[in-house]
């Protein structure tokens, strides 16, 4: 029992790694000039840009393909890489439209842009690439429970070593 629900942890982790890194892609490409401008200030903030966001799914479709030279054990796959590109556009779009979502919501309650919002920022991106990918691969509910029991803290410990490193503005 505990092998088959790490087993699915690593899976799960594997099957998203795509959209992991393309939610923390934007802060890489936060100082280029071009398509700096906000997607919607007014209704998402001013820090969700077209270049986060077009940057994000470009980065989760370079990871797909990447996974695909590199998986060489079925048994750890959740799904084939048939369509590398097709997935990974869709992990990409799904974490960041998941993103602006939330952040929609947040600026309806007042809530500034960067400030937290748990456990919402935390699992946004998530659920958008989960529902996503369910367009074409049929993903078990187990698949979005591992994947927010492992999120949650990783996503906060990522956030905190960013504040660290002087990438992120706030812990959380």
């Amino acid at each position: 029992m505990l092998q088959e629900i790490g087993l699915l942890i690593v899976k799960s982790f594997w099957f998203m790694l795509p959209a992991y890194i393309a939610n923390m892609s934007p802060y890489a490409v936060r100082n280029i000039k071009c398509l700096s401008s906000p997607i919607s200030e007014k209704y998402l903030g001013k820090n969700k840009t077209w270049r986060g966001f077009l940057f994000a799914i470009l980065v989760a479709i370079a990871i797909v393909y990447v996974q695909s030279f590199f998986t060489s054990q079925p048994e750890y796959l959740i799904y084939d890489y048939s369509n590398p590109l097709l997935l990974g556009l869709l992990l990409g779009a799904g974490a960041m439209i998941g993103d602006l979502i939330k952040s929609f919501f947040k600026r309806r309650i007042g809530i500034a842009p960067g400030k937290s919002w748990m456990p919402f920022d935390q699992i946004d991106f998530i659920i958008g690439a989960y529902l996503f990918s369910l367009l074409i691969i049929p993903l078990q509910i187990e698949v979005l429970i591992a994947l927010l029991a492992i999120t949650i803290p990783a996503h906060l410990i990522t956030n905190y070593v960013g504040y660290k490193l002087k990438i992120k503005k706030s812990k959380f």
